[in-house]
């Protein structure tokens, strides 16, 4: 997975902290990851420079249809069949927003 912003925390940890505590590492975990997102996307094009310079081959118009219909089937394995997955992979997806 790639994010510009990861945060971990022990459960047990997060759920003895205050509300308001939670609330305010909530608020500024959002804000760092847009922050990271922005810087990241400001630096991309020199760092993909950078990169070919050195010798990195770079397709730059990816087949997506092909990779789509190459990871289709993944969502038919008994796991992605699970609720509580389910619900953990829109957590993700929505938490990249």
């Amino acid at each position: 997975v790639y994010s510009a912003h990861i945060d971990v925390a022990s459960l047990n940890w997060w759920n003895k902290l205050e509300k308001q505590n939670q609330d305010l590492l909530k608020e500024a975990m959002c804000e760092a990851a847009r922050y990271q997102r922005a810087d990241n996307r400001t630096k991309n094009e020199a760092r993909l420079t950078m990169l070919k310079d050195k010798g990195m081959q770079v397709e730059e118009n990816p087949d997506i249809s092909s990779f789509r219909s190459q990871v289709a089937e993944l969502k038919t394995i008994d796991l992605y069949k699970n609720p509580q997955v389910q619900k953990l992979l829109l957590k993700v997806l929505e938490a990249t927003r």
